[in-house]
């Protein structure tokens, strides 16, 4: 199976995981924002973090940890990608690829464990509703958010801004915050 690539996404393994995070997946799984994780048999997605830095920055949360992060220019045990390139450095345990969704309408981002070859993806609960409701995760880097972007409020740790090309509106969450199960 693959898992989603959505904006940036974050990705390490669930050996790992077990291994190295106090409390292992349940506590991993109620550490990460809320409707950002999935997984397949092998791997751990935590998925659309809007910019580079906000993906590097939960990436980086995980060092305390003792989880690896580059070894020798290339990612250790934590990954980062970007839907659009892939793997922002190279990984020797991960590839990227897209796949078809909704017989062909459209072609979504996804990796895998290196030579993997089972079929499906795994995504958030919820994510297919939100994607068949016109929800749409969106990676920019800062020029892009202040070029694109006109801030209208901040919730409850939600900045919420309009899309000038499109209108819509949008929000970008404090990702560290805590899921209400936690």
């Amino acid at each position: 199976m693959a898992v989603l690539v959505e904006a940036f996404t974050v990705v390490t393994r669930i050996e790992t995981i077990r291994a190295k995070y106090p409390g292992g997946m349940d506590a991993f799984y109620r550490s990460c924002p809320e409707g950002c994780f999935c997984m397949d048999d092998n791997i751990v997605g935590v998925i659309g973090f809007c910019t580079l830095q906000d993906a590097d920055d939960f990436a980086a949360s995980l060092l305390d940890f003792g989880f690896t992060y580059f070894v020798d220019g290339e990612f250790g045990e934590i990954a980062v990608l970007d839907q659009t390139d892939g793997l922002v450095v190279p990984c020797p345990w991960l590839e990227f690829d897209g796949v078809e969704l909704f017989g062909g309408e459209s072609k979504l981002s996804v990796c895998r464990v290196r030579g993997g070859t089972s079929v499906g993806t795994a995504v958030p609960i919820r994510w297919y509703q939100r994607y068949t409701e016109g929800r749409r995760c969106l990676a920019m880097d800062g020029r892009d958010r202040e070029r694109r972007l006109a801030f209208l409020r901040s919730e409850n740790g939600v900045d919420y801004f309009r899309d000038i090309p499109t209108g819509q509106e949008c929000y970008f969450e404090n990702f560290y915050r805590k899921r209400p199960d936690a």
